[in-house]
């Protein structure tokens, strides 16, 4: 495992391959041919006296092959090229033909074999017959056969590539192959994926060279030799299943095999059941015709379950050192373990490849897979040959690409201001031991062994700068970056205030602060008596609604602090509907946790994915054993309102719709008061900030839409379920989804409840109102619309008669949107100033809505009535309608949820029918227009 990849480095260096007699390659020291296919590159052609220029790319890499002559570089830009490349001419020793694309350090590199999106698969990649002298690098290759084959040609290298053959369907008989008197040819730090075998070297090839590759192969095997003599297989790490990561078949002899890591693949291999033959688990396979002359060692070998990991002349061994000691001379420093290793098969830090290889094996390459340098791990014991602490495998555990430190004090500065450009990384196993800087001003880079410069850029621009060191180990790390420099100004901060996820959540960031200095730190103070916040940007959670002055504080490298401030509206957002199926989620009475005086109990509302809910819309039920009280639910983690929700004496059982702030949360807290008193909540929808997805209210003048007592009908009896048809009925549209009803249970002859639910036969197990026999009661219900536009009411047990009252409804075309507020009581007629409302005597009450609010959720209460009768709620100028919110009896306090239209002033009237009683009136949110 890297500790990071870092793209766009310098280029790896050569693979070693004199150790076999193979000359090195450079890079062709006359002319370059171009290839680029790309949108910007509309000037390609492969015909013309100017055809491979700068001017004039070649449009395919064939024409460049075509083309090209000893010692020349084919350069191919990134793209896409949908074609199968044959090489026919051939370079010279010492003056090889390299087509160049990229690094496996690069994060694009020119991909032959296929078109953009996977289309158009080719046969071959490359091939490469009958020629000498060839290295292709830095290209991404895939095809349907072998993707690239290599037949009757000498030093041919392929090196820095990751090659793909096709992974569906039946697996070519390769990934790359060397075949017919291929001599002295190489297979060298590439990625290599999928095919029969992934490295396939055909009988008649001698002097093969596989090294430093990563090869992933979980359908077939790794690198299989046949009948090919004198093959160097060193410093690879391959992955395989059911097949072997190195197999010399054959006659095969005088091979070496030392430094590879050969893995059980790391992902299939947790959830296999077992090989069609235990010994294709085997990692290292050499035939007894192989055995001549072959020399393996300082390998890491991962066992497949119970099965062997070699097989030597056709003998099984299930581990390194049984393989030692039957087999005198071979792995004696072979190790069998779990390598550790990463998704991209490089090993992790507890890897035990790490500073074990043997340096001096041939073929060893003199970089990794990435290009970077053996470096010694501190935290590792060096158990190698040769110099002690290289990997084993195709790469590297190394601090090298890790380039933190390297850059510049400040990356904003004024014109002529000096900037130190620091050289040494924060992190590394080797010493940098000479650094160069290029300030990319088109002044003179700078080099020698100064870990720190200074420069001053004479006039305003962005200027792209490059500092490097290089270590001791060889690797070089480079980090470049941009300088922008400008006239000298002041410091202007600019502060940007977001809405947040949340309700009352808001997000502070900076707007754009200009100054010619780097910006060194940014505070916000909100303006709460909370702790200012110094993130580079920042969310803060108000805990009430409010008018609150925000203020950022901007410092910058030149020393320099200055402030601005903005007045944020803190408010809950209008949101919409979400009618749920009722659901209960409390019952006290089956977990026995009867709230006592002074008690609370935290209520989750919603399941593990709940909504960012503005407020949640219960049905809360107080089952009273002692005493009288009331309780108040209110969102978890806040003040608790001095507002009620349920209102009861000793003995009773009284219900009441609830609209709770939810504050983005899932939990609501329940508090009682007094008394002794069991809890029942069910939850019958939420209010979310509007994001265009959710139903709008509109609010109606009250309407009555059965009246059982009336002529013609008769009570609601056990066991028989009223319809009532609400869509096209009182002004609800056709795409209605829900309603707000007012239900009154009156004359029951037993206790029991009434429950309201949207679907015929599917009765929900909850409740909406509860009586006592004879009782008058009345709650507000929100309920969904059934299929067939109908709202179903049905009777627990005896018989009642049903008031049901409509208020309103919601839909995708309703004209409002709620806005929660936090509870705040408008009116109680006990405090002084007021009086109780007589008999039909009615009182006007401001909402505290903005003016064009529609509607208001109140809780609005009777107490102390001397004579029974009921309350009725209606916005303010319009005529009274023939409907009741609560009905009481004397000396009760009985609450309810009332949703009632206002009048254009923000107002709504309260009448009392007899009697005299006191009035409480508390808000809960209103809707706007939107």
């Amino acid at each position: 495992m890297r500790l990071r990849k870092i793209a766009g480095l310098a280029s790896a260096t050569s693979v070693v391959l004199g150790i076999i007699g193979m000359p090195g390659y450079a890079v062709a020291d006359s002319s370059t041919l171009y290839v680029d296919n790309s949108n910007t590159a509309a000037h390609c052609g492969d015909t013309g006296a100017a055809a491979g220029s700068t001017a004039q790319p070649f449009c395919t890499v064939q024409a460049a092959a075509d083309a090209a002559q000893p010692g020349q570089t084919v350069r191919v830009a990134n793209g896409y090229y949908d074609e199968s490349v044959t090489i026919t001419h051939s370079g010279a020793p010492g003056r090889p033909i390299t087509f160049l694309g990229g690094t496996l350090r690069d994060t694009q590199r020119p991909i032959v074999g296929t078109a953009a999106g996977g289309v158009g698969r080719v046969g071959h990649a490359f091939v490469v017959k009958g020629v000498q002298d060839i290295r292709i690098s830095g290209f991404g290759m895939t095809a349907n056969a072998e993707t690239v084959l290599v037949g009757d040609s000498a030093r041919v290298v392929l090196d820095q590539n990751q090659i793909w053959s096709t992974t569906t369907g039946q697996l070519a008989p390769a990934t790359v192959r060397l075949t017919g008197t291929t001599s002295d040819s190489a297979v060298s730090r590439n990625r290599v994926y999928a095919g029969q075998a992934s490295v396939l070297v055909d009988p008649g090839v001698t002097g093969a060279l596989v090294n430093g590759n990563a090869i992933d192969n979980p359908r077939g095997g790794g690198v299989r030799i046949t009948d090919a003599p004198g093959a160097v297989v060193t410093a690879n790490t391959v992955s395989t299943l059911c097949a072997p990561a190195i197999a010399l078949q054959g006659g095969s002899g005088k091979a070496t095999v030392e430094n590879n890591v050969l893995a059980a693949n790391w992902d299939d291999s947790r959830n296999f059941s077992s090989c069609d033959h235990p010994a294709d688990g085997a990692k290292l396979v050499v035939s007894a015709g192989s055995t001549t002359g072959t020399y393996a060692d300082y390998n890491l070998v991962n066992p497949l379950g119970d099965m062997p990991v070699y097989s030597w002349a056709d003998r099984p061994f299930a581990g390194s050192a049984e393989f030692a000691k039957a087999v005198p001379g071979q792995g004696a420093h072979d190790l069998t373990a779990d390598p550790q290793l990463g998704s991209g098969l490089d090993q992790l830090s507890t890897s035990p490849a790490i500073d074990s290889a043997d340096a001096d094996a041939p073929g060893e390459p003199t970089t990794d897979l990435l290009g970077y340098h053996a470096i010694d791990d501190p935290s590792a014991a060096d158990t190698g040959h040769g110099g002690g602490y290289r990997d084993r495998g195709a790469f590297e555990f190394t601090t090298s690409t890790y380039v933190s430190g390297l850059g510049v004090d400040q990356q904003r500065v004024p014109v002529d201001t000096r900037v130190t450009f620091h050289g040494t990384p924060y992190q590394t196993w080797s010493p940098a031991v000479s650094y160069a800087y290029d300030f990319g001003d088109g002044t003179p880079p700078v080099t020698g062994t100064d870990a720190e410069v200074t420069h001053a850029y004479r006039a305003a621009g962005s200027y792209r700068y490059t500092v490097t060191a290089t270590l001791a180990n060889g690797d070089t790390l480079a980090a470049t970056d941009t300088e922008v420099v400008s006239p000298d100004a002041p410091l202007v901060p600019v502060l940007k205030i977001v809405d947040g996820h949340d309700p009352l959540e808001y997000w502070a960031e900076d707007g754009g602060t200009t100054t010619p200095w780097t910006v060194t730190g940014r505070t916000y103070d909100y303006g709460d008596g909370s702790a200012p916040d110094s993130s580079s940007w920042s969310d803060h959670l108000y805990s009430r609604e409010g008018d609150y002055t925000v203020t950022m504080t901007v410092t910058d490298s030149g020393g320099r602090t200055a402030r601005t401030s903005k007045v944020v509206h803190v408010g809950y957002r209008p949101s919409v509907f979400h009618a749920l199926a009722p659901k209960r989620v409390l019952d006290t009475r089956q977990q026995h946790t009867t709230l006592g005086p002074g008690q609370s109990i935290d209520v989750r509302v919603f399941d593990q994915q709940y909504p960012v809910a503005s407020a949640v819309v219960l049905n809360v039920t107080a089952v009273s054993h002692s005493g009288g009280g009331y309780l108040t639910v209110y969102p978890k983690g806040s003040d608790r309102p001095k507002t009620s929700n349920v209102n009861f004496t000793a003995g009773q059982v009284v219900p009441n719709l609830v609209t709770v702030l939810a504050e983005g949360g899932s939990t609501v807290t329940v508090f009682n008061h007094s008394g002794d008193t069991d809890v029942v909540i069910d939850i019958f929808g939420y209010y979310e900030p509007n994001t265009g997805v959710g139903d709008r209210f509109t609010a109606q003048a009250p309407s009555r839409l059965l009246d059982t007592r009336a002529p013609g009908h008769s009570p609601v009896a056990a066991g028989s379920p009223v319809e009532l048809p609400v869509r096209g009925q009182h002004g609800v549209p056709a795409d209605a989804t829900a309603v707000v009803l007012n239900v009154t249970a009156t004359r029951g002859t037993k206790a029991g409840y009434f429950s309201l639910y949207p679907e015929a036969g599917k009765p929900t197990g909850t409740s909406n109102l509860n009586f006592a026999a004879g009782q008058t009661v009345a709650n507000q219900v929100v309920v969904p619309v059934g299929s067939d536009g109908k709202v179903r009411l049905s009777n627990f047990q005896g018989s009642a008669d049903a008031v049901v009252d409509l208020f309103g409804y919601y839909g995708p075309h309703g004209d409002s949107l709620f806005k929660p507020a936090t509870p705040v009581r408008l009116v109680d007629t006990r405090e002084a100033g007021h009086g109780a409302l007589g008999a039909g005597q009615s009182i006007a009450v401001g909402a505290g809505a903005p003016a064009g609010a529609t509607g208001a959720v109140l809780n609005v209460t009777a107490t102390a009535p001397t004579a029974p009768g009921y309350l009725t709620v209606w916005a303010d100028g319009a005529d009274r309608p023939g409907t009741s919110n609560l009905n009481f009896l004397p000396g009760q306090t009985v609450p309810n949820h009332v949703t009632t239209p206002l009048s254009p002033a923000g107002k709504f009237d309260v009448y009392n029918f007899h009697g005299n009683t006191q009035v409480v009136a508390d808000l809960f949110g209103y809707f706007v227009k939107g």
